[in-house]
């Protein structure tokens, strides 16, 4: 298997349960907002980024930040 040793993988996810997803530059609630993604929209997942509660995401339109676990569904 080809890859980084060491680094976890980067997941595919999607845009669930929030029709208008705030993405935020750090993990919280009040950190700066740094875009929006809609319901169904595909994410990269960087999964060594990623804290306990909230995923570090990439959009396909260039939006990258953080958003609650709890609204990107992880495609296995």
């Amino acid at each position: 298997m080809e890859g980084n040793p060491g680094r976890a993988p980067r997941l595919v996810g999607v845009v669930v349960n929030c029709l208008d997803l705030t993405i935020r530059k750090s993990p919280g609630n009040e950190a700066e907002v740094t875009g929006h993604l809609s319901v169904l929209t595909e994410v990269l997942v960087d999964m060594d980024k990623s804290t306990e509660d909230f995923y570090r995401v990439l959009a396909r339109n260039g939006v990258a930040g953080f958003c609650p676990k709890k609204y990107v569904a992880i495609r296995r």
